[in-house]
């Protein structure tokens, strides 16, 4: 692959999707960013590594490919959120919770720096096709109890 080129994996699996509120980087000197993992088909998985893309494996063995976008450029320009919208095309605004079926445009950027070379995963847009709530600090765990005043 010599040029950049889009691509719209479509039906994924995402975990840990930040397009709302960019998380932080791992490297202490890159600045935050937004990201989804994307658990994708053997196709797609295959179309993305013939593009030179390895995928990442998680503590199940389950691969996935990690799509981000800066939050600024290097010259300290704001980069704009991608585009976050549901089935219908409206903006998406909820949190997008572990599972949540998604498509997802990427721009695949190759590169080279010296004798190292690969190929940039750049988050473009989201489409939640099937959305399951983000739940924070475990909380969904509980029941609901109708009492009155359980210190009573």
């Amino acid at each position: 692959m010599k040029q950049s080129e889009d691509m719209v994996i479509k039906n994924c699996s995402v975990r840990y999707a930040k397009v709302h509120t960019p998380g932080k980087a791992y490297e202490e000197t890159a600045p935050a960013e937004w990201s989804v993992n994307m658990y994708v088909s053997d196709e797609d998985r295959d179309a993305l590594m013939a593009r030179g893309v390895n995928p990442k494996e998680d503590k199940d063995g389950a691969e996935y490919f990690v799509v981000k976008r800066a939050v600024s450029s290097r010259a300290g320009a704001d980069i704009k959120a991608p585009l976050v919208v549901d089935a219908k095309k409206v903006p998406f605004t909820d949190d997008i919770g572990n599972g949540s079926v998604c498509n997802v445009v990427v721009t695949l950027f190759p590169w080279s720096k010296g004798k190292k070379s690969g190929v940039k995963v750049y988050l473009q847009a989201v489409q939640v096709m099937t959305h399951i709530a983000y739940s924070r600090g475990g909380v969904d765990a509980f029941d609901v109890h109708d009492i009155e005043n359980p210190f009573a």
